[in-house]
């Protein structure tokens, strides 16, 4: 079988995704901060790691 060549811009997402975790800033119930590498995991099935803060005002 022939290994799927990922592309560069899910490559580049994936190593600044292991620099930076996704923050979520939660503010009464609305999530706010998710970016395209949620798009990105979504598609492929993949689970990202969060790290979460809870605004409580």
């Amino acid at each position: 079988m022939v290994p799927v060549k990922e592309s560069k811009s899910v490559k580049r997402a994936e190593e600044r995704e292991k620099r930076e975790p996704v923050t979520l800033h939660i503010v009464k119930n609305n999530i706010i901060g998710l970016d395209k590498r949620w798009h990105w995991a979504n598609q492929r099935r993949e689970t990202l790691r969060f790290e979460v803060e809870i605004v409580l005002s």
